[in-house]
């Protein structure tokens, strides 16, 4: 009910009732990247590029990169008007829910306590990204799997499943855009080339590596962009050796 209203970050939550907190928030991050909607191409030399908006998408429930999720009780009250018993139900399941959750994270008030539960922001390993791919991720968790049991790497199966149906949402807007002129034509030819690569796969040129580490930057919320000239130089200077423009 709740995903078919716009709110797949609370359905992928609300999924798994009974697994442990990080299989619940890993598969409401794998339904919100499978349900958002990529903005029209527009022509750029980078995509996604600019404002990410899905309206009417997630304004209950969403992810933060300080509190791990954003709540909206007022959003909430105001779906509620109107609504039908079985969304009625589902807007209630979805406060209860998040009531205990807030309550089992609730700390007393110090001076010095640290923001977002305990956790504020953080930079993903953008180097190893367009190093390595998010298939050598996929790789390594697997392995460890084959060691026993993990909700943690369970979790990451979950996530990076999102993030391979976001990349491949990309995709196809861009091949079902047609281009206005032989600029646009050959800029979504080469984006349409390079995302059927990056981010699974290592970058193979100083491009590649600029469209996986962009593709990170946008998926992590255009929270921190990290040592982008630490991390893309080696790849710049291999293409100004070897000569590609």
């Amino acid at each position: 009910i709740l995903a078919n209203l716009g709110e797949n970050y609370a359905a992928g939550f609300l999924e798994l009732p009974e697994a442990p907190p990080v299989l619940r928030w890993s598969r409401a991050v794998r339904r919100r990247l499978e349900g958002m909607l990529p903005a029209p191409y527009a022509g750029t030399r980078l995509y996604p590029c600019g404002a990410q908006r899905n309206p009417g998408r997630d304004a209950v429930l969403a992810p933060s990169y300080s509190f791990t999720w954003s709540f909206n009780r007022a959003e909430l009250d105001r779906r509620l008007e109107g609504a039908d018993a079985a969304a009625h139900d589902a807007w209630q399941t979805l406060r209860r829910e998040m009531d205990a959750v807030e309550k089992q994270l609730s700390q007393p008030a110090i001076p010095h306590l640290v923001g977002g539960n305990g956790y504020t922001h953080s930079i993903p390993n953008y180097g190893r990204v367009i190093r390595e791919g998010l298939d050598s991720y996929e790789q390594r968790v697997r392995a460890g799997l084959e060691q026993g049991p993990s909700d943690f790497l369970l979790g990451m199966l979950d996530v990076l499943a999102g993030v391979r149906a976001w990349r491949d949402h990309l995709v196809a807007e861009l091949d079902r855009t047609r281009a206005v002129d032989a600029e646009a034509a050959f800029r979504r030819q080469r984006l349409l080339d390079a995302l059927r690569h990056v981010p699974f796969r290592p970058a193979r040129n100083f491009y590649e590596a600029v469209l996986a580490y962009n593709f990170i930057f946008y998926l992590d919320g255009c929270d921190n962009p990290g040592r982008v000239d630490f991390e893309l130089e080696p790849f710049y200077q291999r293409d100004l050796a070897e000569g590609v423009t």
